[in-house]
């Protein structure tokens, strides 16, 4: 009966960990620095894609394009905007951001991948130790894209200001 309820504290425990991730994964880049985007002539770009990945020009300032010949009405689409080099850093660092994400899912999955292995070990030593090195090396692994995100987001928040 204890190795029944030792499993089922471990499956809590990932399914908490897995559940955590998936809401502070898409959130994480507002926790970090708030963006400031207020100044003339300036305009929100659309900053988040599927799965909460960034876009590559997340940390470009955006500026109004002018509307087409022949439209009606007085709608501006907005576009990003490269002043100097520094901007070339920018776009890398949201192109590493997205590496970072697509890294945390799947770190995610593995988590998810060595619960199932963890559940069907039926008690095999062999198998019950491989399934918690792989929860254990991907939660490692979360935690440490999950910190370079936050890293990332906070040093190209800092220089596009």
């Amino acid at each position: 009966m204890s190795i029944l309820s030792f499993a089922a504290k471990r499956i809590s425990v990932i399914s908490f960990v897995i559940l955590l991730t998936t809401f502070i994964m898409p959130i994480m880049p507002g926790l970090v620095y708030a963006s400031s985007s207020s100044g003339s002539g300036s305009c929100s770009l659309p900053s988040r894609t599927f799965f909460g990945i960034p876009t590559w020009y997340e940390y470009l300032q955006g500026q109004p394009t002018p509307p087409t010949t022949g439209s009606t009405g007085s709608s501006t689409s907005c576009q990003p905007k490269f002043d100097s080099l520094s901007d070339v850093w920018l776009v890398v660092a949201a192109v590493i951001d997205m590496l970072l994400y697509v890294g945390g899912i799947g770190a995610v999955v593995m988590v998810i991948y060595g619960g199932v292995k963890f559940t069907t070990s039926m008690g095999s030593p062999e198998a019950t130790a491989s399934a918690r090195k792989t929860i254990i090396y991907s939660i490692t692994g979360l935690i440490i894209a999950i910190s370079a995100s936050f890293l990332v987001t906070f040093i190209a928040k800092s220089v596009g200001a």
